[in-house]
């Protein structure tokens, strides 16, 4: 029987394992859940499975008579064309391009491809995958990563990442604030940018995990170093230990401190100034009635002996030291005051002289002052304050420079002449010029601390508001001089001030001779509360032949001149005077007499200026110590004017 064949048998347990390979390869090709496509050499589609019907949009057999490029763009085509022949020849390839749907959208697709041969023939195997859901995860993760280096690089902070102390990124403003591209930064030490005094902190922030913020210097790629904050924290990603870092430039805000702090410094100044203004008036009030009656009895005994009479030495000595005193109280006054004072003729030589002896019971005595001041000179238009405020300044300067190890502090002052060859270097008219010189043997300057000596704030010590210098420079520009710094590290400072002198000369206050004074015999009504000086005033003006009535309350005074207001032709009264002031008795014995003529006497002009004289009606004002010649042509020219 042919069912007991052995060769009937074979083909049927061959057909079995055939169908069997062929269900096999049904199920694996259909039920593959990405797109097959078989392509023969023309790029036709020769088989396709269901999910390259559900890929593409078309039936199985609209796909069978559809080629290649009937499901891409041209575009794609003209990179398809080299990928095809690729596999053809026996590569296998992996690549992406989007397949048109039926329709007409695009889908990203990730095909797979080789070489397989069927029956004798080459065709193109190609597994096909819908990737578009992972290519919207692509771009949104792209998006974030976009918008995350977009913040970081937006932000005013320079912001590190670091692994084991190692910079592994950085943002656009850490290269645009210390210099370094990423390039440059990684693989560096997180510390490199930190300033040497304080790496040793930021370390062990770093390892203790302290997150701030707190302050350093860090260092930019020149060297340069700068103020700014920190913050950072640690955090673990991915299993690796990280730590992120962001640091702020504060150059501008410590700066800003810095110029707050000046400022403030420069307002305590300016009260301390306005409280010894008001002090010095009260003191120079007091110190005036003390000196008055020695200047007034001084003059009046000297003007009762000889010129060989034994006593007159002695009586000159006083007079000298009297009027050096007064002359001192009147630079304090004028120095503490803030009003403006006109600039006018003085002589130079006694406020150095002033200011030397000063500084020789303030300064150490490890620094020594020498002094080559000239006799011969002629004087100078200035304000006294500023230049109190001038010699004082570069003195203080060169005794700073020699604070620590001591020195030799040099003042000189002499009369020179510049032509028109030195002029052209000082920047200045030809002519003569008193030369101030303050030099000390110092520790000196480079040049590039010498181009910032002037400059408003600069200074080089921890104390001091650095205003000193840029002082000095005002003043002697506005006083049309010029001024040169000759300085070297280790060789000291030399500071030359050139200061044009005047041609008109200047009236001597010299010591009282036996020379006629003018005298009257009217009657005055002199008011004030010192006895000592009311007692002396009045011999004054017996002497110079006067009819004198004296009151130490100017109450008293006002009473006394009600009774007879005409028995008066002048009236002399201090400004300071207690319950009823100078001016205010004034403006009531003017109430009651127009035309009677007052002249009034202070130690402190502050409370009385020639706008307020001229409001009230009084005649005149004298300066206390009153000198004897001044006060007698004062009243011979109040009288005589009526």
């Amino acid at each position: 029987m042919i069912h007991g064949n052995p060769s009937y048998n074979s083909l049927k347990y061959d057909i079995a394992a055939l169908q069997k390979s062929k269900d096999l390869f049904h199920a694996i090709f259909e039920g593959s859940r990405d797109a097959i496509f078989i392509t023969d050499e023309n790029k036709h589609f020769a088989y396709v499975n269901q999910a390259a019907c559900a890929l593409t949009g078309y039936t199985k057999q609209a796909l069978l008579s559809m080629s290649i490029p009937d499901l891409h763009s041209p575009g794609d085509m003209k990179n398809f064309e080299k990928f095809f022949d690729g596999i053809l020849g026996g590569k296998t390839s992996i690549s992406e391009a989007d397949i048109i749907r039926k329709d007409g959208t695009k889908v990203p697709t990730e095909f797979s491809s080789t070489v397989v041969t069927i029956s004798g023939k080459k065709f193109m195997h190609t597994t096909a995958r819908d990737v578009s859901t992972r290519k919207q995860a692509e771009a949104l993760l792209k998006e974030n990563e976009n918008r995350y280096k977009l913040l970081s690089d937006a932000t005013f902070e320079a912001i590190f990442i670091s692994e084991n102390g190692i910079c592994i990124g950085q943002n656009n403003t850490a290269s645009r604030i210390f210099g370094y591209t990423e390039a440059q930064a990684l693989g560096r030490m997180a510390t490199d940018w930190i300033h040497p005094d304080d790496q040793e902190q930021v370390k062990k922030n770093m390892s203790s995990g302290f997150e701030g913020p707190y302050e350093v210097k860090a260092l930019r790629s020149d060297g340069s170093a700068f103020h700014c904050s920190i913050q950072g924290r640690n955090y673990t990603h991915k299993g690796r230990n990280l730590r992120i870092t962001a640091l702020r430039d504060i150059s501008d805000r410590k700066q800003a401190e810095a110029e707050r702090d000046q400022y403030q410094a420069q307002l305590v100044q300016t009260q301390k100034m306005e409280a010894i203004g008001a002090l010095a008036g009260g003191i120079a009030h007091d110190f005036n009635n003390i000196l008055f009656p020695i200047i007034g009895h001084t003059q009046m005994l000297l003007n009762d002996t000889t010129e060989d009479g034994p006593m007159r030495n002695s009586l000159s000595a006083v007079y000298t030291s009297a009027m050096r005193a007064k002359g001192l109280v009147e630079q304090i006054l004028t120095f503490s005051r803030q009003e403006k004072i006109e600039p006018r003729l003085m002589k130079i030589q006694p406020v150095v002289k002033e200011i030397i002896k000063l500084l020789r019971s303030t300064i150490p005595t490890t620094i020594s002052i020498k002094q080559e001041i000239s006799a011969v000179l002629g004087p100078i238009k200035a304000d006294p304050v500023q230049v109190h405020q001038l010699v004082m300044n570069l003195a203080t300067n060169g005794y700073h420079a020699m604070e620590e190890n001591g020195g030799e502090l040099t003042i000189g002052l002499k009369e020179v002449t510049l032509g028109e060859y030195d002029t052209g270097c000082f920047d200045l008219v030809s002519g003569d010029y008193a030369r101030l010189t303050v030099s000390d043997t110092g520790s000196g300057m480079d040049k590039a601390l010498l181009e910032k000596i002037f400059n408003p704030f600069f200074t080089t010590k921890e104390k001091g508001t650095g205003m000193g210098l840029s002082v000095v420079h005002g003043i002697v520009k506005g006083m049309e001089g010029t001024i040169q710094v000759f300085s070297e590290p280790g060789k000291g400072t030399r500071f030359c001030v050139y200061l044009p002198l005047e041609k008109a000369p200047l009236a001597d206050e010299g010591i009282p001779q036996n020379v006629s004074i003018p005298e009257g015999t009217e009657n005055i009504l002199l008011v004030d509360d010192d006895e000592t000086i009311i007692d002396m005033e009045k011999q004054m003006l017996e002497r110079l032949g006067y009819r004198v009535a004296s009151r130490t309350s100017s109450i008293e005074a006002l009473e006394a001149f009600k009774v007879d207001p005409f028995k008066y032709d002048l009236v002399i009264s201090d400004v300071a005077m207690p319950k009823l002031p100078g001016d205010k008795l004034s403006a009531e014995l003017i109430r009651l007499r127009p035309d009677i003529p007052i002249l009034l006497c202070t130690g402190f002009s502050q409370k009385m200026t020639e706008e307020k004289m001229q409001v009230l009606g009084v005649r005149g004002l004298l300066m206390k110590p009153v000198v004897l010649m001044e006060l007698a042509q004062k009243i011979r020219k109040i009288l005589d004017q009526k």
